[in-house]
């Protein structure tokens, strides 16, 4: 998942953030939707990493948010009906 599939479920996604990242301020998390960079710096400043592991874990949780969104994507498909292929399968024996 890249950074514009996160942003069109921003409000649910920046409450995740701040689940797991607890010292960081939901509102400004919130706020700071568009700005990835600064979501980085402010996780770095409130839990004592570099920007680059505040990268890393920011990517580390997009990459469980899209296996998240395609596991739901996939079971949408065991939503539709199959079509009922027996007698296509007796005709071809």
């Amino acid at each position: 998942m890249n950074w514009n599939g996160l942003t069109t479920d921003w409000h649910n996604y920046s409450q995740t953030l701040a689940r797991r990242f607890s010292y960081a301020k939901a509102e400004d998390l919130l706020e700071l939707k568009a700005k990835p960079a600064e979501i980085t710096k402010v996780l770095a400043e409130t839990h004592d990493l570099t920007v680059r592991e505040a990268t890393e874990e920011l990517q580390d949780l997009m990459f469980i948010a899209s296996l998240a969104r395609d596991t739901a994507d996939f079971r949408l498909y065991d939503e539709i009906p199959q079509p009922d292929v027996t007698a296509f399968n007796r005709a071809a024996s």
